[in-house]
């Protein structure tokens, strides 16, 4: 079903419902906005049943079952990667704590072993049945060089020394007969004769990582260590679920009341009632209301010129792009007030993580430069030059900072005049006029 409208074609309207149907995610939480309206609007039982009633509450529980799901399978995994990480020389998470990163992959072990191997050289290789004996006949000369090799049972192998497992060993050299023509079969035995007849009891040199360490003796350590990073990185994994499903825990209504817990202890609600604090906050329409709130009534938005009332109510609005930088303060007033909002938001925060509830974005300077100069009269031009993309994204951001500050002038009578002064000084140009010409 869509709505008609001239200005939207027919094709247009096809092409998107041809595009097929995407998934519905609900965004709905009991905001501290919506909390105190619902205590102002609803008998308490009532708003309960509203939130019990939602979308949001049965995606929640949906959402939950996956998650436990995913949960019994990652501990599942993890009591598995921590019995392969079992060694019998020594507890492998606490050699990984004492080494850390200085342990050489076992593909850096074994291509400085065969680095190191010539041809005539006879190898003891770790086998699933035992040690089985080779001779290596040729190496590559490149950077991951194939070894060809002739096991005592006469058959041709070709490997990369990755490939290898640690603990592969020299164990002796022969000569090789010439010339040398491996794929021939009177050359091959003529290796295996001499191999026969060969005394293998010189030095045995093993590919093992060369650390200072009582579990460097394991012959499966890279094995061990790999199940280690394994379980420690499930184990992250498990932590982040298990914090998830905190949050998900229970219903709305569980969220509900951890926020109005969080409101009295803020001083504006009293069981289900509001205090005049609470009221004010009924008219705050913000992502960050809550913290909006508590700036004003911390008298962070007062004795400030309009431009700076601008500049500090920006903090609010403003959300950048990617990774951009936040910038520095403006001069005066905003560089203190701006730190000291900072500092309520931490305060929240941490209340609000106590609470397993969602966390309040951290609230944003990068647009405060801007905002105090267009209140201050300079134009598009000398705040941007020619990037028009950042000129586009002023006007909206500017359209939010006057919405913030109506809400301003509305709610708190001692803002009002610099509230209206900051309105008129802002709500010119492109801003009014809705675009860019």
């Amino acid at each position: 079903m869509v709505l008609h409208s001239p200005y939207v074609p027919f094709e247009r309207v096809a092409a998107i419902a041809g595009a097929g149907s995407h998934p519905l995610r609900s965004s709905f939480r009991p905001t501290y906005n919506m909390a105190v309206n619902l205590i102002a609007n609803y008998p308490r039982h009532q708003a309960e049943d509203l939130l019990r009633a939602s979308f949001a509450q049965f995606q929640r529980q949906d959402e939950t079952g996956t998650l436990r799901a995913k949960l019994e399978s990652d501990q599942q995994a993890l009591a598995d990667y921590s019995a392969n990480a079992v060694c019998e020389h020594g507890d492998v998470f606490a050699f990984l704590d004492r080494v850390g990163d200085d342990l050489p992959s076992s593909r850096e072990v074994m291509r400085r072993f065969v680095g190191e191997t010539n041809a005539g050289d006879v190898l003891q290789v770790p086998g699933r049945t035992g040690p089985e004996v080779y001779v290596m006949l040729a190496r590559g000369r490149t950077q991951q060089p194939k070894l060809q090799l002739l096991s005592e049972n006469g058959r041709i192998k070709r490997v990369k020394a990755e490939d290898l497992p640690i603990g592969t060993a020299r164990v002796g050299h022969i000569q090789l007969p010439k010339p040398f023509r491996p794929n021939e079969a009177g050359f091959r035995d003529g290796v295996l004769h001499t191999l026969g007849g060969a005394s293998l009891t010189g030095p045995r040199t093993e590919a093992r990582a060369a650390i200072d360490d009582p579990l460097a003796n394991c012959p499966d350590l890279h094995e061990h260590v790999k199940w280690a990073k394994r379980a420690r990185k499930t184990e992250k994994r498990i932590t982040r679920l298990t914090r998830r499903l905190d949050r998900l825990e229970g219903d709305l209504v569980r969220e509900l009341e951890a926020t109005l817990h969080l409101l009295e202890a803020w001083g504006y609600a009293d069981g289900w009632s509001l205090t005049v604090k609470g009221e004010r906050l009924r008219t705050l329409y913000n992502q960050l209301d809550l913290l909006v709130s508590e700036s004003a009534e911390a008298g962070l938005f007062d004795d400030l010129e309009p431009p700076d009332f601008v500049a500090v109510a920006s903090l609010f609005v403003f959300e950048p792009r990617g990774d951009s930088e936040s910038g520095n303060w403006p001069p005066g007033l905003v560089g203190d007030r701006g730190p000291q909002v900072l500092d309520l938001w931490k305060r929240l925060v941490e209340q609000e993580r106590r609470a397993k509830l969602a966390e309040t974005r951290q609230p944003e300077w990068g647009f405060a430069t801007v905002a105090h100069g267009w209140a201050r009269g300079l134009s598009l031009d000398e705040l941007f030059g020619d990037d028009q993309l950042a000129a586009g994204d002023f006007v909206r951001t500017v359209r939010q900072l006057l919405d913030l500050t109506r809400q301003l002038r509305d709610t708190f009578p001692t803002l009002r005049t610099v509230a209206s002064d900051a309105i008129g000084l802002i709500d010119r140009g492109v801003v009014s006029a809705g675009g860019i010409a």
